[in-house]
């Protein structure tokens, strides 16, 4: 195929995916030859469009037209990024024409409006793909692990509604959504740390706290977007802008078993479990809402330790986890990997590593089928317990690629859940773990 095919085939894409209306097909089509600096073909393009129904995202297309763009001078490696979104841009529909169809969804089920416009996202090619992602099905909680693309560098607040047209974020589009009086914006995220993740940011330049009010505003979003999660935890960030995290699929957190039931005098008619989770974790249950948040808010008082609050709705139920998470580091062994303190995300069972620890494992594999050496890798200092372990268990054997891939996938599970392991600032089950609860709200064992 040749340039001016896969601009056309983009076209096509448009038209199935991005609502691109027919009529607006030559000004689109001139917009793109601009910034490619082409000229009209000698004969006229087709494009097979049962080829296009299959695809989750324009990626295959963009990232043929990107090469062509890198070939030919027209940007340069560091500019891929921002090209991507000037070249989308060209192909999604404006702010306003966006917000409109989301109103009318919305208007009628706001759950589907949220899911609409994230999944518009995606096909905008907004939403950037995992460079890999995989499910840790070996660990306990089923964590869930992900490797991201190199974020590029924003020089704007991404939870701001006028985002759109900034930099790399020109083919994003955002849709407000008031909730209770609160005015909202839906940010989906460019970089997901899991399936589906979104934003909802306040309109305003303010801060949230976890208080009655962000509870309250939890609430409210999960009464009219049935299907959805919302979770927030104080952090520097919603000092500066506040928002909540939103998705939709659930994360493992969420399909934990209860380990312990307990119960509390005061309020009998909320359910109470331990989660059996890495970190503690009370799951409190109730149809009422507002006794909900009133008991929550009195465990995070008692406590007076960092906590963070995953809330969900199923039929007329609403499900909060309160996750304490402390203030605990890595061990060293295990925070090669991380880099850093573990996110919300990663509490909740969603790990995101960056694309240097993806490239440092396929490095790890190519030790373990002796493609290369320790000397030949590069430094891999900050992963050598992890490395040692690996040696260990392999010997002097040579792995074969696949039994390579699979050891480090396996080591890096492991670590990730260790990680988890580190920064619990009870041991789930313990007796001690027990006495704080009792002694804190008179929260006891259910018999």
């Amino acid at each position: 195929m040749t340039i001016h095919s896969y601009v056309e085939a983009l076209l096509k894409y448009a038209e199935e995916f991005l609502l691109l209306d027919s009529l607006d097909e030559s000004y689109i089509r001139e917009r793109a030859y601009s910034l490619l600096n082409l000229g009209y073909p000698d004969e006229e393009m087709t494009v097979d469009v049962e080829d296009l129904e299959e695809m989750a995202s324009p990626a295959l297309i963009v990232n043929k037209i990107m090469n062509y763009a890198l070939e030919s001078g027209i940007v340069s490696a560091e500019e891929t990024e921002l090209f991507k979104a000037r070249l989308m841009d060209c192909f999604v529909k404006r702010p306003s024409e966006i917000q409109e169809i989301f109103t009318s969804i919305a208007a009628k089920n706001a759950g589907k409006a949220v899911s609409w416009i994230q999944d518009y996202n995606v096909k905008s090619g907004f939403t950037s793909d995992p460079i890999k992602r995989w499910e840790a099905r070996s660990t306990k909680g089923k964590l869930e692990v992900s490797f991201l693309p190199q974020k590029s560098k924003a020089e704007v607040c991404k939870f701001c509604h006028d985002i759109e047209g900034h930099g790399i974020y020109r083919n994003l589009r955002v849709a407000p959504l008031e909730i209770d009086g609160t005015e909202t914006y839906y940010i989906p995220s460019k970089y997901p740390k899991f399936n589906g993740q979104g934003y909802l940011a306040l309109a305003e330049h303010k801060p949230l706290a976890l208080n009655e009010k962000t509870l309250g505003l939890m609430v409210k979003f999960l009464a009219s977007t049935a299907g959805h999660f919302v979770a927030f935890k104080p952090c520097d960030c919603q000092k500066k802008h506040g928002h909540l995290v939103v998705g939709e699929k659930l994360l493992p957190i969420m399909k934990a078993e209860g380990l312990t039931q307990l119960k509390n005098k005061e309020y009998p008619y909320i359910t109470l479990w331990l989660v059996d989770w890495y970190v503690p974790t009370i799951r409190m249950s109730s149809s009422t809402p507002d006794k909900l948040i009133e008991f929550a808010l009195k465990t995070i008082s008692a406590w007076n330790l960092p906590c963070g609050v995953a809330m969900r709705k199923h039929d007329n139920i609403y499900v909060l986890d309160l996750i304490l998470t402390g203030n605990k580091e890595v061990k060293a062994k295990n925070a090669g990997l991380i880099r850093g303190k573990l996110d919300f995300a990663a509490f909740m069972g969603a790990f995101a590593l960056d694309n240097e620890i993806y490239e440092d494992a396929l490095k790890i594999e190519k030790l373990l089928t002796k493609e290369l050496n320790l000397k030949t890798a590069g430094n891999l200092d900050h992963l050598e317990q992890m490395i040692q372990k690996l040696m260990k268990e392999v010997g002097t054997a040579k792995l074969s690629p696949i039994e390579a891939a699979l050891d480090v996938k396996e080591i890096i599970n492991h670590t990730l859940e260790e990680a988890l392991k580190d920064v619990a600032v009870f041991p789930v089950g313990s007796e001690e773990l027990l006495v704080l609860f009792e002694q804190t709200l008179d929260i006891k064992k259910h018999i």
